[in-house]
């Protein structure tokens, strides 16, 4: 769905937090623990990295807004 970026977590994985930076690794948003589905319909289109903290370490995916 427009808007919205969904991250798919392996079963037993928990989300401790999720931050949307900027290719200068400025902090855009921050979402709340445990979130799958983010609401990005409110940021700018332009690439960004996800970050997410989890119990299983910190793990970074590049993504585009459009």
């Amino acid at each position: 769905m427009k808007g919205l970026l969904r991250i798919e977590v392996p079963e037993g994985l928990v989300i401790k937090d999720t931050e949307l930076l900027n290719l200068e690794g400025r902090q855009v948003k921050r979402f709340k623990k445990g979130l799958t589905v983010l609401k990005v319909s409110d940021i700018p289109a332009s690439p960004y990295v996800l970050r997410i903290n989890t119990s299983e370490g910190v793990f970074t995916e590049k993504v585009v807004v459009e």
